[in-house]
């Protein structure tokens, strides 16, 4: 994958670190270490939906991700309360 986008996430500079983790995914959609980054940057900007969906896509290549599982649980849980507020 490169270290561009991991030194973009590390940085803080999120919305630049998912463009560049899209053109991984452009080039190999399955790439979990892109999804994975990706979905912590969407994390971070508390675009919950968006890191469920990527983190779904990780589950989809490996169905037994526990961590991926628990991510999507703590994203739905914040978000759910997000939007009672």
């Amino acid at each position: 994958m490169g270290r561009k986008g991991l030194n973009l996430y590390d940085l803080g500079r999120l919305e630049e670190a998912i463009s560049y983790f899209d053109k991984v995914l452009d080039v190999d959609s399955n790439n979990s270490a892109a999804l994975y980054y990706k979905g912590l940057a969407l994390d971070k900007l508390d675009i919950y939906a968006d890191a469920i969906d990527v983190r779904n896509k990780i589950l989809v290549l490996d169905s037994n991700n526990i961590g991926m599982m628990l991510c999507n649980a703590l994203d739905l849980s914040i978000w759910g309360n997000m939007n009672r507020l």
